[in-house]
């Protein structure tokens, strides 16, 4: 193959969407390639500032060492600033999964770098071969047109990948042309890792000699990521409607327990996937992954079955006609109960939700009544009834502020209770 000049082996990219960057170099030819690049092109690329970072994962011994040197010696001879982070890998590699977590542990120390340093973003050296590993990874065990996407240019969460549609040959040219020295990691030779095994045996099947199928799958990458902005677009068009704004929620929003929250209603969101049938139903899922809420495939058959639609770290309740949809890692503090005690002016207490707690529903004629059983008749779902602050007295409630009030309340002497709320 030709050698083409680093114009168009960088896309011809003459500016970046960030001046001052965190590079993440491992000493390999890939990350070596990126660093040549940036410092060399640094005005041209108008990159006001280059910090260079190396994870030392703490499993390869005197090699992983050799790295971290070989790194620290390229950023001196640029003249950029060095950073080094270390990860104690071995009881992560002895627990299994250790690509998974340590690449979790390896974002988390760029964010905490590219806030101490005060930089925009971390570029990482991703490139086409490395698209293609990633989209057969996901295709042998099953994905979507999300999935298809691959590894995205610009996550937008500070990541950036300005290499991703090169080819390693390219990289492999560009490094002799500009005779770069870099560094092997020999785990890269360990089939025992998925990665490495569709890497260097099925890929190489594939191509057989004569198709750079790299490229082609980083095409088809491509093609989804183009796609799918304008199908959530498309998605926003059909699924917003059958929102619920707070506003028409049966209790304020600031009583929820999680900060996200997405309130459907159920007959309208009817409306509008049942013509569509499987094809609505995956746009959905499609359409609420890109609001944050993910759910695995298939997930939602039609006719509605929410109790089946629940996934690791989100659920779905119905209550009455409305679809709650929950994320429930995302927890928020519920309100200081001391906070309505300016409100109090009898014996009674401010607290949540117990069992037993009675009511006297306005206009009803009960006494008392089940508060669970008044609840569930409102709408009010199982997910946010303990997240309710009551004003009780003996078991009986006597207001649950922006819900509702009882009549036991309604009959105590005038002046001796006021409050502020007008949302019941």
């Amino acid at each position: 193959m030709p050698y083409r000049s680093p114009e168009l082996l960088f896309q011809q990219r003459v500016t970046l969407p960030y001046s001052r960057v965190l590079l993440a170099v491992s000493g390999g030819l890939d990350s070596v390639c990126l660093l040549h690049w940036c410092a060399s092109h640094a005005e041209k690329l108008k990159l006001s500032r280059i910090v260079v970072c190396h994870i030392h994962h703490g499993i390869r011994g005197k090699e992983a060492d050799g790295d971290a040197h070989f790194v620290e010696e390229l950023a001196r001879q640029y003249q950029l600033p060095f950073i080094l982070k270390k990860i104690d890998g071995l009881p992560i590699l002895a627990a299994g999964n250790f690509e998974s977590e340590a690449r979790d542990l390896r974002y988390r120390f760029f964010r905490e770098i590219l806030k101490e340093e005060n930089l925009e973003a971390v570029f990482t050296a991703h490139h086409a071969n490395d698209q293609a590993e990633t989209l057969c990874m996901r295709m042998l065990r099953g994905t979507s047109l999300q999935g298809l996407q691959g590894i995205l240019p610009d996550r937008k969460d500070k990541v950036f990948r300005p290499l991703l549609f090169v080819s390693k040959t390219d990289l492999l040219n560009y490094a002799t042309h500009k005779n770069l020295r870099w560094r092997e990691d020999s785990t890269n030779r360990e089939i025992t890792y998925k990665r490495n095994f569709i890497r260097l045996k099925l890929l190489p099947y594939l191509e057989n000699g004569n198709t750079d199928i790299s490229v082609s799958l980083s095409k088809t990458a491509a093609l989804a990521q183009k796609v799918m902005p304008r199908l959530l677009k498309f998605g926003d068009s059909l699924f917003s409607p059958a929102l619920l704004p707070p506003s028409k929620w049966p209790f304020p929003k600031r009583y929820a327990p999680y900060r996200d929250v997405l309130a459907f209603s159920q007959k309208k969101l009817e409306s509008v996937l049942m013509p569509l049938g499987v094809g609505g139903a995956e746009l959905l899922r499609l359409w609420l992954a890109g609001k944050g809420f993910h759910f695995p495939l298939e997930t939602f058959m039609l006719p509605f079955q929410p109790s089946k639609w629940n996934a690791p770290n989100h659920r779905v309740e119905k209550s009455h006609d409305t679809l709650w949809f929950y994320d429930k890692r995302k927890f928020q503090l519920r309100d200081n109960l001391y906070f309505f005690a300016e409100n109090l002016s009898f014996l009674g207490e401010w607290r949540y939700f117990q069992n037993g707690d009675r009511f006297s529903p306005p206009g009803s004629g009960y006494l008392h009544r089940k508060l669970t059983k008044w609840l569930q008749e409102h709408g009010i779902p199982q997910w946010v009834r303990r997240s309710l602050p009551l004003l009780v007295k003996n078991s009986t409630v006597y207001w649950i502020p922006g819900v509702v009030r009882s009549d036991s309340l309604l009959k105590l002497k005038k002046g001796c209770f006021e409050t502020k709320d007008s949302n019941d």
